[in-house]
């Protein structure tokens, strides 16, 4: 009788233990995985009686999980603050900072002029168109046509003023070039400085100042758009061109 006392005691203890043990654990049940496995492999040691620890635990889990619920619907329903962040253009998508670091960027920009300048060729083509009278001279009786569209009066008036390949306002790049200038510049901006990328894109070193400089590139929607824009406008340049050619063989042809 005395050892089943003494044995029922320790029993008692020990259950004490670890039913103290298992209550701590019962937060930290809810929130961890790993939790979960060490409560279940204390629980199956458990005798069956003590079903009401996982109705206490399955009890809890369902009011957090409400909880959580209403905290979520409460942020989706309430309004969204306003942040401070400056923000992009639609269409266009933050560049990481890793594929293209600021200061490789700053030191290859710094280390050329920012003064708008035209490549050998270009200033060549614009020396050349200067010095032909003849062109100048059908250009200009041209701007003296009434019936000339707006946009093809300020073609004619640039290539004027700077030649049929200097760089232009309307001049574009494409895209793919963009993101090689800056891939270029960001991984050897010693050797890809500002004077080589502009004579090996044929663009002045402020366009590609501006090109490196920027922190944006456009959305692959974006990019399909001006594409489509480009490739209209070669078009219709193509057809302008082979218009005019026509009209000036059927005006040699009437000469003659």
């Amino acid at each position: 009788m005395i050892v089943k006392a003494i044995l029922l005691h320790s029993f008692k203890a020990a259950y004490q233990q670890q039913y103290r043990f298992l209550s701590s654990t019962i937060a930290i049940a809810t929130s961890s995985s790993a939790s979960k496995t060490i409560l279940h492999r204390l629980s199956a040691d458990q005798p069956k009686n003590e079903s009401w620890l996982e109705q206490k635990l399955n009890s809890e889990r369902l009011a957090k999980s409400a909880e959580n619920e209403a905290l979520s619907s409460s942020n989706k329903s309430s309004k969204s603050i306003k942040s401070r962040r400056p923000r992009s253009s639609p269409g266009f998508v933050k560049i990481n900072g890793s594929e293209n670091d600021s200061r490789d960027r700053k030191r290859s920009v710094d280390q050329e002029g920012a003064a708008t300048t035209l490549t050998e060729k270009a200033l060549e083509s614009k020396i050349k168109w200067q010095e032909s009278n003849s062109v100048k001279k059908k250009m200009q009786d041209r701007l003296k046509d009434d019936s000339l569209e707006g946009w093809k009066r300020r073609k004619i008036e640039l290539k004027l003023k700077l030649g049929n390949e200097a760089w232009s306002p309307e001049k574009k790049i494409a895209v793919s070039s963009m993101e090689k200038i800056r891939l270029l510049n960001a991984e050897f901006p010693d050797v890809w400085t500002l004077k080589r990328l502009s004579e090996e894109f044929k663009v002045s070193q402020e366009s590609i100042r501006r090109i490196i400089k920027s922190k944006y590139r456009p959305s692959a929607d974006k990019i399909e758009k001006r594409e489509q824009k480009r490739k209209a406008r070669i078009h219709s340049y193509k057809l302008e061109e082979r218009a005019e050619s026509t009209e000036e063989a059927k005006s040699n042809e009437a000469k003659v």
